[in-house]
């Protein structure tokens, strides 16, 4: 029974990252030579559907579904981080949204490589810990009374994300916040090249017994 069940269970998985990968060449059609911009604003006015969006199988509550089929901010966003092929880069303020955590960990997960620089004083009751359990890099600047306020994210060292947006759950259907989104190369270059000198300024944190 055994042998049945893992390749099966192989066989799901790889179905689910192709299926996600298809949906994906959408997006990636902004990896052109072409600049492009893109705003979104928050908050959307219902959570998205993940199975709906990010599963083959689909939403299978249909119109009793009570959350969002249509492709709102926090799905373009979710796309935004899906479409790495190599590295992201994320530098934000408070990380509380297990979603947007999760989307990191599944990235770690199929060899993207994924770095998180967050403040110091946002650590208690954030995801900080559910990421570095899972083996997500993250880095903080310790023992300073000044706060680390960015809110970005690199994709790919191609594509930056940046805006008033905290990773929270507030921020995502509650609070009036945005993000712009693009390919720019001076725009991109800039926040990487920030995101690589607070990742050589700040100290690795490590995971404590009592966040276990």
């Amino acid at each position: 029974m055994l042998r049945w069940v893992l390749p099966a269970v192989f066989t799901a998985d790889l179905l689910l990252l192709i299926w996600n990968l298809a949906r994906l060449k959408r997006f990636k059609r902004y990896l052109s030579n072409e600049t492009f911009l893109e705003v979104l604003m928050f908050p959307d006015s219902k959570l998205y559907c993940k199975p709906y969006h990010f599963l083959p199988t689909g939403c299978r509550a249909g119109n009793k579904c009570k959350n969002d089929h249509e492709v709102n901010s926090m799905v373009k966003l979710l796309q935004f981080l899906l479409s790495a092929d190599k590295s992201v880069d994320v530098c934000v303020f408070n990380i509380t949204s297990s979603d947007l955590a999760d989307m990191l960990i599944d990235l770690r997960s199929r060899k993207i490589k994924v770095r998180v620089v967050t403040d110091a004083t946002e650590l208690t009751g954030t995801q900080v810990p559910k990421l570095l359990n899972n083996g997500v890099p993250v880095r903080s600047e310790l023992n300073c009374g000044n706060l680390m306020h960015h809110k970005f994210a690199v994709v790919d060292n191609e594509m930056v994300a940046t805006g008033s947006f905290n990773w929270t759950q507030q921020a995502i259907i509650g609070n009036c916040e945005n993000i712009m989104i693009t390919n720019h190369k001076l725009s991109v270059d800039k926040y990487q090249c920030e995101f690589e000198r607070l990742w050589k300024k700040f100290e690795p944190l490590v995971l404590q017994q009592s966040d276990v």
